[in-house]
């Protein structure tokens, strides 16, 4: 379906003509938006997402898609936010679909510099998650952005409670004992992060851990020489 859009698009450049012809479900309104996104029509695009919302609201894959052009593409913070707390009001008390529209809205929070507002989405998602290791790594990344290293070091230490052998994982949780200054920590966590990498063979990923933990190394020595 969406290789004819082109076509008509060119016979036919008149948008409300098109969607009068084509008698537009909200299928074709996700597929058209797929078009606009392909010619970088970002504006269309999240005008045909916003048309096919009105024909079912409780898409949330569009939703998502939609927070995610607004935010990142069109750099549309107040509208990210309007239409994050819009999704919100759509879902159940309970359902984790929440947890993509509180992430927006921690988002923008950590953009603008709202850092009371960013830890209350932050601990809402953290405390929603029930422990799901994606999730409490984008908060640890979220605290770690405003300075508060402790509260992101637990944050990934409860993400490696369920995801144990993740070098991501490992490897974040050494970043921040190193910026915390904790560099016999940081040290045992990268050299974990190597032993992970190595499994998988990732070759250029090990040279680059390996970079940090010789850099760590330099830093005790310089240190210890200087007691």
């Amino acid at each position: 379906m969406i290789e004819l859009f082109p076509m008509i698009w060119l016979i036919k450049p008149d948008r409300e003509a098109l969607e009068q012809k084509l008698h537009l479900d909200q299928n074709v309104l996700i597929d058209m938006g797929q078009v606009f996104e392909k010619q970088a029509k970002i504006r269309e695009a999240v005008d045909s997402y916003r048309q096919s919302l009105a024909r079912g609201p409780h898409n949330h894959k569009i939703r998502v898609h939609l927070l995610n052009l607004l935010l990142r593409k069109l750099n549309d913070r107040a509208e990210t936010v309007k239409f994050a707390h819009e999704s919100l009001a759509l879902t159940g008390p309970s359902q984790r679909e929440q947890l993509d529209y509180m992430y927006y809205l921690m988002e923008v929070a950590r953009l603008e510099g709202r850092k009371e507002e960013g830890r209350k989405w932050a601990a809402e998602i953290a405390a929603r998650c029930e422990g799901d290791p994606n999730w409490l790594f984008k908060t640890a990344i979220y605290y770690s952005s405003v300075g508060e290293l402790s509260t992101a070091e637990q944050m990934i230490k409860r993400a490696m409670q369920n995801d144990r052998d993740n070098p991501v994982y490992h490897e974040l949780l050494a970043d921040f004992y190193a910026r915390n200054d904790k560099l016999e920590l940081a040290a045992l966590e990268y050299k974990s992060t190597i032993a992970l990498l190595q499994k998988s063979n990732a070759r250029d990923k090990i040279e680059q851990v390996q970079r940090k933990y010789t850099s760590l190394l330099e830093r005790q020595t310089k240190r210890l020489l200087e007691q």
